[in-house]
């Protein structure tokens, strides 16, 4: 069974977030995805590309709406913006992220946030030399290796949520700890 939310924020919506916005709509994983950026080009890009619904300056605007909140910007930043969005996020919200570290993400997000934890690192293993929306294709994720934290005092709906996000974007899951991934990856 895949996944199906009704709202999605992705945060970032370069090649990795504004693909992930396509895949979402393509496959009819998400109603509405909204997407957060900085800068104003960036947005109208993504939403002439089709890639978000709607376009917002600042988290705060798009993740009170949220069942997913994917994280897409350069690893250094995600502990920033998950400190900004825990107190945004519903109960019931879902919070994943595609940086390529994990175990440092991962420990931040478990001082931070409270059992059972609904933050799961994830680290599709894809991408392209290129950037900027201009570039997302909806299948960037097909075939591709997804590295998910393994279940650790996660909500077990929040964790086979993310497995089941990657799957359905044509990834194979890979569950493994976070201080092993960044050997390995």
């Amino acid at each position: 069974m895949s996944p199906r939310f009704d709202t999605v924020t992705v945060i970032g919506v370069g090649l990795l977030g504004g693909s992930l916005g396509l895949a979402l709509k393509k496959r009819g994983l998400a109603r509405r995805v909204l997407g957060v950026a900085h800068r104003p080009e960036t947005l109208q890009k993504a939403l002439a590309l089709g890639a978000i619904d709607e376009a917002f300056a600042a988290p705060a605007d798009a993740v009170p709406q949220s069942d997913l909140i994917v994280l897409c910007t350069p690893a250094a930043k995600v502990p920033d913006y998950l400190d900004a969005i825990r107190p945004l996020c519903r109960k019931s919200a879902v919070v994943t992220d595609v940086a390529s570290t994990k175990r440092d993400i991962c420990a931040h997000a478990r001082r931070a946030w409270a059992e059972p934890y609904r933050f799961v690192g994830s680290h599709p293993m894809s991408g392209s030399e290129k950037f900027g929306p201009e570039h997302a294709d909806a299948d960037l994720y097909m075939g591709s290796i997804c590295f998910v934290e393994a279940m650790n005092s996660h909500a077990p709906d929040a964790h086979a949520a993310v497995c089941e996000l990657w799957t359905a974007l044509g990834g194979q899951v890979v569950a493994i700890d976070p201080a092993v991934h960044d050997v390995m990856a």
